[in-house]
């Protein structure tokens, strides 16, 4: 029987396409010749072109012998090294099956209750995505100016202190929203840059990138950090 073509959707796609961009990016700032690498790597210069296109077809071995070529293993090794949001979630349905309230399943409604949870349960990262998800659907601006307002209590890690304060910032601007006036406090600033990724390979594109709210706090984020799928449906802060 003839194999059925897989299916690749296009958000695996352009993943593949920005792997691939970020492939043939690294390897000209190292000013090497692609004939050259495709050899080290074992490949043809002609999978080599592929992957640096993101093609499909290229097998993972062949990106991570490139992506090691070039240097990049840290980078693969932080690759679900930790995974917090799924022992989260195995942790949010053993709370869920004891009692279902909005408050047991952990979805915040503000960007104090973001740190207050964050606080007490760990991963505050995955509550804030819960946040924006609400944020987004909210039903109007003064709903959202209020879930802004509150002012997050400070923690002892000084990079989520100034995060918060710039994730406050950065969606009052997107939403034509008075900015709070917490967030300009010195607390909620970095005196030494913090890039969230953690991929040394990204960090000219992030300095360029990074937004106004973030940038100001030295913190160098993509062009969009705030991203959720919920922000398209809703229609707000495009």
């Amino acid at each position: 029987m003839p194999k059925t073509a897989k299916i690749i959707l296009p958000a695996e796609r352009q993943l593949l396409a920005d792997l691939g961009a970020r492939l043939r990016l690294a390897r000209l700032r190292r000013k090497l010749a692609a004939s050259d690498v495709a050899k080290q790597a074992g490949i043809s210069r002609t999978t080599l072109h592929n992957a640096e296109s993101g093609d499909s077809a290229v097998t993972l071995g062949t990106y991570l012998r490139v992506l090691a070529l070039l240097g990049l293993e840290q980078d693969i090794a932080k690759l679900a090294a930790d995974d917090k949001v799924g022992r989260r979630l195995q942790d949010m349905r053993l709370v869920s099956k004891a009692d279902n309230t909005s408050a047991a399943r952990g979805r915040p409604r503000s960007l104090k209750e973001v740190a207050v949870l964050g606080r007490e349960r760990g991963d505050t990262s995955a509550f804030l995505r819960e946040f924006l998800d609400e944020f987004y659907v909210a039903g109007d601006k003064s709903e959202r100016v209020a879930m802004l307002s509150d002012e997050p209590p400070l923690v002892p890690d000084d990079r989520a202190n100034a995060y918060l304060g710039a994730v406050a910032e950065h969606l009052a601007l997107r939403n034509g929203l008075p900015v709070p006036l917490w967030t300009g406090k010195a607390a909620r600033f970095l005196k030494r840059p913090f890039f969230p990724a953690g991929l040394e390979s990204l960090k000219a594109t992030l300095l360029m990138e990074s937004p106004t709210a973030f940038r100001r706090r030295m913190i160098f984020v993509g062009a969009d950090p705030l991203y959720r799928p919920r922000r398209d449906t809703a229609g707000v802060g495009q």
